[in-house]
């Protein structure tokens, strides 16, 4: 999961009112909204309070490679999906690219990220993303 803080100027209606919109906006996506308020005392003794919004991506990316099998979409290199299990990862590449037989992914391998990693293939050509 990756995410990004935003600082907001506003009160704290308006950006919460901001992270609604914004949640809203990412119905149905692996994207999250999330309303951060914090009071501090400053060195003075005033009170400020802090609002930001928190994005969340909760996905995931799935290296699926290829060989060079002719019935493969491609032969050699890899597609990116993004989702939040391999499972998940699985069942979008299989619509994108149907079972080349019945029950056997239309692929050479699935890898996480960290799997990735440490693959020799992090320089092989990427034919597509899927999100």
């Amino acid at each position: 999961m990756k995410n990004v803080l935003i600082n907001i100027d506003g009160n704290y209606d308006a950006v919460e009112e901001t992270t609604n919109q914004l949640n809203e906006l990412f119905k149905g996506t692996l994207f999250e909204a999330e309303h951060i308020s914090t009071e501090f005392n400053t060195v003075g003794g005033e009170k400020i309070q802090l609002n930001a919004i928190n994005i969340f991506d909760h996905s995931f990316k799935y290296y699926f490679t290829f060989g060079t099998a002719e019935y493969f979409p491609y032969q050699g290199g890899h597609v990116i999906v993004k989702a939040k299990s391999r499972y998940e990862a699985a069942e979008k590449f299989r619509k994108e690219f149907p079972d080349y037989q019945e029950g056997f992914l239309n692929c050479s391998f699935i890898y996480s990220e960290e799997e990735w990693k440490e693959t020799n293939m992090k320089n092989s050509v990427c034919h597509e993303i899927i999100i």
